[in-house]
């Protein structure tokens, strides 16, 4: 199945490389993420029709890290 890159990104945290990989192919699009560390390779797979509740899941999470992070330690932060 032919593969086309759409858009990518990078992010570079601690020693883990993650990539951001937007793709096509004639089934549709969707949304590759890789960590990879040294020698390992992760990656999952999200259908674009999954990357808006995907966003929202992901700004919960991040949401509930900030408050967690304050009510642990109020000099923690999770970015910028």
């Amino acid at each position: 199945m032919e593969e086309k890159d759409i858009f990518s990104q990078k992010l570079i945290v601690e020693q883990k490389k993650i990539f951001f990989d937007l793709k096509s192919t004639p089934k549709g699009d969707y949304l590759k993420i890789t960590e990879k560390r040294n020698n390992i390779r992760n990656t999952i797979k999200i259908p674009a029709q999954g990357l808006v509740e995907f966003r929202e899941t992901i700004t919960k999470v991040i949401g509930f890290m900030e408050t967690y992070n304050k009510e642990r330690d109020p000099n923690i932060t999770t970015g910028p």
